[in-house]
């Protein structure tokens, strides 16, 4: 609020003067969650509750954690790499196991490919926006473990050749 002060019979007197604040919606966007897809998620800032008396667990957030983020690259360029050995595997004489990943590829490789990445990709999605809920870092860390293991057992059929 802007005041101006006049001298008026050596008495201040003050006289308010509207300001631009006051034209604003009194919109808070602390008043309520913030939503699972919300329209700050790509320029947000809110990475976790600021206060005590907000909840703990079971939240969102405008983005995920960075380490979350790295994992969530990493588990990505794993599922490249996934993809990457399963061609070479399959070329060398090998089969798929997975009856849907089968199917895809009785379709063709570019469906193969395009399948095995987006489902991950949609799958960490996910993971990410409910990055505070329960549980849901342990099973980003399951997956994690997962695709890992994974690697290492396709490096493993790799050397076998």
């Amino acid at each position: 609020m802007c005041v101006s002060y006049m001298i008026l019979n050596s008495k201040a007197i003050s006289t308010t003067a509207p300001a631009a604040a006051e034209s604003r919606q009194p919109k808070d966007r602390r008043r309520r969650t913030t939503p699972m897809i919300s329209s700050y998620l790509f320029i947000g800032s809110r990475r976790a509750n600021r206060r005590l008396s907000d909840p703990q667990t079971n939240y969102y957030v405008d983005r995920p954690g960075k380490k979350l983020l790295i994992s969530a690259l990493l588990i990505i360029l794993l599922g490249v790499f996934d993809v990457i050995f399963t061609y070479k595997l399959l070329i060398a004489g090998g089969s798929e196991l997975n009856p849907l990943i089968s199917f895809c590829l009785s379709l063709g490789w570019g469906y193969c490919i395009s399948f095995k990445l987006m489902l991950t990709i949609v799958g960490l999605s996910i993971l990410l926006l409910h990055q505070n809920f329960f549980r849901m870092q342990r099973i980003m860390g399951s997956v994690g473990a997962f695709y890992i293991s994974l690697f290492s057992y396709q490096i493993f059929l790799l050397s076998q050749i």
